[in-house]
């Protein structure tokens, strides 16, 4: 009777049908709630990076306007961005940000083509006056952020917007 019970013990290899059902029914559960949590959380990251980027600008943009102000104080020529494409420049070269879908983290209106919407890629538009004594700072609609703007002019004036 030992000998035909251990003989039993040793033809049983692998795992039953019932026990792979579980693993898997397991695995499906765990899934379930891992998945949407770890979307939540990139969902929350991009926001993050976004307000992260609109933040630098409107404190780089702040910054230079001071320092150019000084600039001019001494006598020294201004060196603050005169248009645009200047501002963007400066905002892409100050930081090492990208915009979460790709792209620069920082665009004028007429990048939309090559780059996209903001809306969709989570850009910060850019827009100043012809002579560069003000800057508005854009934040897109983007995922469940509420679009906001931030005007900021050479005499130190920083006006929030929610659009």
């Amino acid at each position: 009777m030992t000998q035909a019970l251990h003989r039993h013990q040793h033809q049983h290899k692998g795992f039953s049908l019932l026990e792979l059902i579980i693993a898997i029914a397991i695995i499906g559960i765990v899934s379930a709630i891992a998945v949407p949590a770890y979307n939540s959380y990139l969902k929350a990251t991009k926001m993050s990076r976004v307000n992260a980027a609109y933040q630098h600008a409107i404190t780089v943009a702040i910054s230079t306007y001071k320092k150019d102000k000084a600039r001019l104080a001494l006598g020294i020529p201004s060196l603050a961005p005169s248009n645009k494409a200047d501002w963007v420049e400066l905002f892409n070269q100050e930081g090492s940000y990208q915009a979460p879908e790709g792209g620069p983290a920082f665009v004028r209106k007429r990048d939309f083509k090559n780059y996209g919407n903001p809306e969709d890629t989570g850009a910060i538009r850019i827009e100043s006056n012809k002579d560069g004594s003000r800057v508005d700072v854009y934040r897109p609609a983007y995922l469940d952020l509420e679009p906001f703007r931030t005007r900021i002019t050479a005499d130190g004036t920083v006006t929030p917007k929610k659009l």
